[in-house]
């Protein structure tokens, strides 16, 4: 069971700090003992090796084989003791990592998280536009998870849900995880340890598929035949020692061998570079059959593990099984084998495994991936106590009160309140160059995606129903594809214009529309286009330098309203506030900033 917090401290930068260090001390501890312990063991060691010599040259064979069990065993209990010393000190020491992250993303500073490059798609309907994925992305902002499966969960929430009933539900559950720290926390701690690698995973799941080498009538014979193959070759021994054709007994188990060792070498391929990762998935999983959740979406995720065998006991074996197949990496096995035909047992053990658990164990997998995302929101949540939970409506306005732009610093971040109707609306953003309004559309586009996905939002209030939103704001040209950028623009907003068409509540968010052709077209097209998304029931924001535009709002009162980000000009100074107001922009900088380059005009 982890404690949850009651309340998130005032000062959490001074927070997280006393828990990297209180974690580095205890780390340090633990190295200490661990170093001390190597020394006892390297005594106890050479003090029990002339031991044993002077038992079984002094002492009777029984009572030296007693003794020895008895002096052996203790040298164990120190090899185990010393494990656990240096495992406790890799926990304490990642624990401190995991405080010490948190403690620099309060100030800023995301670099140590993954960003998410692989899942960035040109195509998707915001991701590229809105800076979901990438360098400095929202992805990264958020992103806590370490594994596959929590980067790949996460990035799913981020991509958009329509299922408003799902999506209140993650609400629940990332409020509730929000104060279970220790939980978040050591799920992390064992993650960092991983090493995981999706090639590795993929290799093993397909192993999952194939069928089984080693089948239980064969197996009744291998090992068996190995041991007496053994038996007759110690007994030869003892008339003909070290007799070179005394090795004829081992032709048996030999054939066997030969005839499986290319089959088995392809199943260890495929298999034994997952060890390290399966026993560290084990220990997250049993993070979270330790923990005390009751949200319904938890509740639903933990009722998956498994209760006959614990899922994380079976991903143990797993990976202990693997680590006895990985012995084959060292030359003395070649022993094993001929004694007891040890890859060909442990490969039956892994396809036994593979029978009982193989429909489950991807799933489980997911889950595991899926609690990281959720760490991930409710991290967010933590850290970010004056942001809110958006209301999700059935029906209704979009509406928020000092949204702001979730990536910003607080000290350069300026809120505005916006509202907006669901549906056959469109607000005409207009203002002067640098005054803000692409970042004001990543506002509002990015608040929705994080309701969305679940989290927390950067404002004092929101509420919006469940918007698909998608975006039109960066378009390039594409040299193989021989597409010019406005040619990519025009297929950009074909795909809006389809979405409004086939879906409803759709939110779209245009920047600088028909940007790259003349200005009598680029009007003429903006306007129609306009009118053509209000017509399909689509809402939404259109940022512009084309004032003309803003005509539209006295011709069509209901369905368009101007609103504009203003610049006060003071001699060839110019000063932004960000704040939006109503109407059309008055103040034009253009000029100012071309003389300001050097422009001569």
């Amino acid at each position: 069971m982890y404690k949850a917090l009651t309340d998130i401290p005032e000062h959490l930068d001074q927070y997280y700090k006393y828990r990297q260090q209180n974690f580095e001390m205890l780390a340090k501890s633990f190295k200490g003992k661990a170093s001390r312990l190597s020394l006892l063991r390297l005594f106890y060691f050479l003090v029990m090796a002339f031991v044993l010599i002077y038992l079984w040259s002094s002492l009777q064979t029984a009572v030296a084989l007693v003794l020895t069990v008895l002096i052996c065993s203790g040298f164990f209990v120190l090899v185990r003791r010393y494990q656990k010393m240096l495992s406790l000190q890799q926990f304490n020491q990642a624990m401190a990592k995991v405080n010490a992250d948190e403690y620099a993303a309060l100030a800023h500073d995301y670099s140590m998280f993954d960003d998410g490059s692989v899942f960035m798609d040109e195509q998707h309907n915001y991701s590229s536009d809105l800076d979901i994925f990438g360098e400095k992305s929202l992805f990264q902002f958020i992103n806590r998870a370490e594994t596959w499966f929590g980067r790949n969960s996460l990035a799913s929430f981020l991509k958009g849900s329509k299922d408003r009933q799902d999506i209140i539900s993650r609400q629940e559950a990332v409020a509730e995880l929000k104060y279970q720290l220790e939980f978040r926390q050591t799920y992390r701690a064992y993650a960092l340890n991983s090493k995981d690698d999706q090639q590795k995973l993929r290799m093993l799941k397909d192993w999952f598929a194939e069928q089984n080498l080693i089948t239980d009538s064969f197996y009744r014979f291998a090992t068996p035949i190995a041991f007496v193959c053994s038996i007759v070759f110690f007994a030869l021994q003892y008339h003909y020692f070290l007799a070179l054709w005394t090795l004829v007994a081992f032709v048996p188990v030999v054939l066997i061998l030969r005839k499986l060792l290319e089959p088995i070498n392809l199943i260890h391929q495929k298999t034994g570079k997952a060890e390290e990762i399966l026993s560290s998935y084990s220990k997250i999983l049993a993070v979270c059959e330790h923990a005390n959740l009751t949200a319904d979406y938890n509740t639903a995720l933990l009722s998956k593990l498994g209760k006959e065998v614990k899922a994380s006991e079976a991903i143990k074996q797993l990976s202990y099984i693997l680590a006895q197949l990985n012995v084959r990496y060292n030359v003395f096995v070649i022993f094993l084998n001929l004694l007891g035909a040890w890859d060909v047992y442990w490969v039956y053990r892994l396809e036994k495994w593979r029978a009982s658990y193989k429909d489950d164990v991807f799933n489980w997998f997911e889950l595991m991936g899926s609690f990281e995302a959720l760490n991930s929101l409710s991290n967010l949540a933590f850290n970010k106590k004056d942001w809110v939970f958006p209301e999700l409506l059935d029906q209704g306005n979009l509406g928020g009160k000092q949204l702001g732009h979730p990536l910003l610093t607080d000290a350069s971040r300026i809120c505005n309140d916006f509202d907006c109707p669901p549906k056959g609306h469109t607000k005409l953003l207009t203002g002067s160059n640098m005054a803000g309004k692409s970042t004001f559309l990543r506002t509002v586009g990015l608040n929705i995606v994080l309701a969305n996905a679940g989290s927390v939002v950067c404002a004092d209030r929101l509420r919006l129903p469940v918007l698909t939103v998608i975006t039109s704001m960066r378009n390039s040209d594409n040299l193989h594809d021989s597409t010019s950028s406005f040619y990519a623009e025009l297929k950009r907003i074909r795909k809006v214009i389809n979405l409004v068409q086939k879906e409803s509540n759709v939110f779209y968010l245009l920047d600088e529309i028909l940007k790259g052709t003349n200005s009598k077209d680029r009007h003429k097209g903006s306007r129609a286009l306009i009118l053509q998304l209000i017509r399909d029931q689509g809402t939404g924001i259109v940022a512009t330098h084309d004032l003309d535009l803003g005509i539209m709002d006295s011709e069509y009162p209901e369905l368009i309203e101007n609103i504009c980000l203003e610049v006060d000009i003071k001699g060839n100074e110019l000063f932004f506030d960000y704040k939006l107001r109503k109407g059309v922009c008055k103040s034009l900088n253009a000029s100012i900033l071309m003389q300001n380059m050097g422009i001569d005009l």
